[in-house]
Protein backbone atom coordinates (compact mmCIF):
# COMPACT_ATOMS: atom_id res chain seq x y z
CA UNK A 1 0.00 0.00 0.00
CA UNK A 2 1.22 3.42 -0.80
CA UNK A 3 -0.80 7.12 -0.19
CA UNK A 4 -1.97 8.87 -2.29
CA UNK A 5 -3.52 12.11 -1.50
CA UNK A 6 -3.88 11.12 2.00
CA UNK A 7 -5.61 7.79 1.14
CA UNK A 8 -4.18 4.39 1.36
CA UNK A 9 -4.31 2.49 -2.11
CA UNK A 10 -2.65 -0.12 -3.94
CA UNK A 11 0.84 -0.11 -5.03
CA UNK A 12 0.19 -2.32 -7.98
CA UNK A 13 -2.78 -1.46 -10.81
CA UNK A 14 -5.51 -3.69 -9.83
CA UNK A 15 -7.68 -4.82 -12.44
CA UNK A 16 -11.05 -3.83 -10.29
CA UNK A 17 -10.95 -0.04 -10.58
CA UNK A 18 -11.44 2.09 -7.30
CA UNK A 19 -12.13 5.27 -7.41
CA UNK A 20 -12.89 6.32 -3.23
CA UNK A 21 -16.22 4.68 -2.38
CA UNK A 22 -16.99 3.38 -6.02
CA UNK A 23 -15.66 -0.08 -7.56
CA UNK A 24 -16.32 -1.42 -11.43
CA UNK A 25 -16.05 -5.35 -10.99
CA UNK A 26 -15.91 -7.41 -14.29
CA UNK A 27 -18.08 -10.55 -14.66
CA UNK A 28 -17.64 -13.48 -18.02
CA UNK A 29 -20.04 -15.00 -18.31
CA UNK A 30 -20.52 -18.55 -17.18
CA UNK A 31 -24.07 -20.09 -18.03
CA UNK A 32 -27.83 -20.01 -18.74
CA UNK A 33 -30.78 -21.16 -17.34
CA UNK A 34 -34.18 -21.70 -18.15
CA UNK A 35 -35.29 -17.55 -17.07
CA UNK A 36 -31.34 -16.42 -16.09
CA UNK A 37 -27.46 -16.08 -17.29
CA UNK A 38 -25.01 -17.03 -14.68
CA UNK A 39 -21.41 -14.85 -14.58
CA UNK A 40 -18.82 -15.22 -12.86
CA UNK A 41 -16.50 -12.62 -11.21
CA UNK A 42 -13.42 -12.21 -13.21
CA UNK A 43 -10.22 -11.89 -9.95
CA UNK A 44 -6.86 -11.45 -9.83
CA UNK A 45 -4.92 -14.36 -8.97
CA UNK A 46 -4.73 -14.72 -5.09
CA UNK A 47 -7.16 -11.88 -4.41
CA UNK A 48 -11.03 -12.92 -3.27
CA UNK A 49 -14.00 -12.02 -5.04
CA UNK A 50 -16.16 -9.19 -3.85
CA UNK A 51 -19.54 -10.72 -5.16
CA UNK A 52 -18.47 -13.53 -6.73
CA UNK A 53 -21.39 -15.40 -8.61
CA UNK A 54 -24.08 -13.18 -10.07
CA UNK A 55 -27.85 -14.20 -12.06
CA UNK A 56 -29.39 -11.64 -14.24
CA UNK A 57 -32.61 -11.84 -15.93
CA UNK A 58 -32.50 -13.03 -19.87
CA UNK A 59 -34.57 -10.13 -21.55
CA UNK A 60 -31.89 -8.12 -19.33
CA UNK A 61 -28.66 -10.16 -20.10
CA UNK A 62 -29.70 -10.97 -23.80
CA UNK A 63 -26.56 -12.10 -25.51
CA UNK A 64 -24.02 -10.00 -23.26
CA UNK A 65 -20.55 -12.15 -23.21
CA UNK A 66 -19.16 -10.12 -20.41
CA UNK A 67 -20.60 -7.36 -17.83
CA UNK A 68 -19.41 -4.86 -15.86
CA UNK A 69 -21.08 -3.93 -12.19
CA UNK A 70 -19.97 -0.64 -10.29
CA UNK A 71 -20.59 -0.22 -6.56
CA UNK A 72 -21.07 2.88 -4.36
CA UNK A 73 -20.12 2.57 -1.01
CA UNK A 74 -22.05 5.58 1.42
Amino acid sequence: MVLRNGEEVPAFPLERKEVKNTMTLKFKKEKETKNTVRFQETVQEGKPPIIGTLYLQKWFAGEADTINITIEKE
